[in-house]
């Protein structure tokens, strides 16, 4: 009988720590999402469709000078302490965000957005084309596809 009870607790400590693991998670895509959009305003851009959390390969959709533009918003949360670090995390993709942006290069941006304590943010947004030329992409084999960015070192 302590066997199960020892196992409900692991189950429950589990629970938890992904509950814990989801608000984190959902709280980063949020602020991210907001940083991205202020950066993209202040670029010249429009909003066209604001950032929704749904199933779609892309987050937002933006114009500018007469074109439509659809944006990913990838956002990592980076403690103060590594900040110096930041870009040698690895940004994921699913397989179906890769063959939207593939299929459309120059009018898919993708927004990566670095988060720490106390408001600190850094935002990079560049087209699907130039952001192949910056990083590496791996395919991760899973239950589903998907696909890490590494930005490339300098040659």
């Amino acid at each position: 009988m302590q066997t199960s009870v020892k196992y409900l607790e692991d189950f429950e400590d589990t629970v938890m720590r992904e509950v814990r693991f989801s608000h984190l998670r959902q709280r980063t895509e949020l602020m991210a999402a907001e940083y991205a959009k202020e950066y993209l305003l202040s670029m010249g851009y429009r909003i066209v469709e604001d950032y929704r959390s749904v199933p779609r390969p892309f987050d937002m959709v933006v114009s500018k000078g007469g074109g439509l533009f659809t944006v990913e918003v990838k956002g990592r949360w980076i403690p103060r302490e590594r900040w110096g670090d930041r870009y040698g995390e690895f940004i994921s993709f699913t397989a179906n965000e890769i063959d939207w942006a593939s299929k459309f290069p120059s009018n898919h941006i993708v927004c990566i957005v670095y988060m720490s304590e106390g408001g600190l943010h850094e935002v990079s947004c560049t087209t699907f084309e130039e952001f192949q030329r910056r990083w590496v992409l791996e395919t991760v084999r899973g239950i589903e596809y998907k696909y890490n960015a590494r930005i490339k070192s300098p040659e």
